[in-house]
């Protein structure tokens, strides 16, 4: 089994950030009853939770699936408002009372991204009905032509084809093509280098998701490795995004990689054999094991 270790945190800033998500977070809970677009404040908020905690370890499984499911329902129903905009839309997100929200404005569009988190949450808390992810192609947000955007397009409408069980081979296709003509797709650009070091990553999973659908465990491990490896070499580093943000090392978004724990868990329940364990990627969320 191979294994790749957490990166070097400050413990004691982590710890102060964690206290301070907690608080806000329980306020969000309470806004959220009366306006639908806190429900992406509680979403980063639940994601922040568990992000910190996978490296603190200060809540049990049971209490970070609290947290998972939080982020879930939020998440979903926030597609379900955008995608249907003018409807009212029931949500009891932490059992305290159901909630009636509505989406007004019609031109408030899905962007891809928000799509693909909620679709990676349905495969690590294995939920079964993914059908209002479905949405009508006209609800959802072309941000621009840029070829990481076209990339980062195609990869959504991708997972959207393997949802339905009906995996569309052309846009893996011409997500390789694309990426080709930009970079050398078998050599790591440098982590600090954007957009190659986005798109690369993306690169890598549309792979992944190739092996999945052949079934191709061997050649799945060996990238799943690579791509955990770059994600710790992209988010251990000493700087931040942009000047004066907080460093990399530091930042809680890179603590779990969501795509590649969602596509690990989806080779696990092909009956693929997971041979690599990593922080960024944990265990009983990759086999559903909730009550560890």
């Amino acid at each position: 089994m191979k294994n790749i270790e957490k990166h070097s945190f400050d413990k004691d800033k982590l710890k102060k950030r964690y206290s301070d998500t907690l608080e806000c977070f329980d306020e969000d809970l309470d806004e959220v009853k009366g306006n639908y677009k806190f429900l992406e404040l509680i979403y980063f908020g639940a994601l922040k939770v568990i992000q910190i905690n996978s490296f603190l370890n200060l809540l049990t499984v049971k209490e970070t699936k609290r947290y998972l499911l939080i982020a879930q329902k939020a998440k979903f129903a926030h597609i379900k408002l955008l995608a249907n905009p003018g409807q009212e839309v029931d949500i009891n997100l932490d059992n305290s009372g159901i909630s009636t929200l509505r989406a007004d404005e019609d031109k408030e569009l899905i962007k891809p991204g928000l799509w693909i988190n909620a679709y990676e949450l349905g495969v690590v808390l294995r939920k079964n009905d993914l059908n209002y992810l479905n949405v009508n192609k006209s609800r959802i947000r072309k941000i621009s032509e840029a070829y990481h955007v076209v990339v980062f397009y195609k990869y959504f409408e991708l997972l959207k084809s393997y949802m339905n069980n009906n995996v569309d081979k052309l846009i893996l296709l011409e997500i390789k093509e694309i990426c080709n003509k930009k970079f050398d797709t078998n050599t790591p650009p440098k982590p600090d280098i954007f957009p190659e070091a986005y798109v690369f990553q993306l690169y890598q999973r549309v792979q992944l998701i190739e092996y999945v659908i052949n079934e191709k465990e061997y050649e799945f491990n060996e990238l799943l490795y690579l791509a955990l490896q770059y994600h710790k070499t992209i988010w251990s580093q000493n700087k931040g995004l942009n000047l004066g943000d907080v460093p990399l090392k530091n930042n809680s978004d890179g603590f779990i990689s969501w795509p590649l724990t969602s596509l690990a868990a989806m080779a696990y329940d092909k009956g693929m054999k997971i041979k690599v364990e990593s922080d960024y990627m944990p265990e009983w969320m990759v086999k559903g094991k909730w009550h560890r």
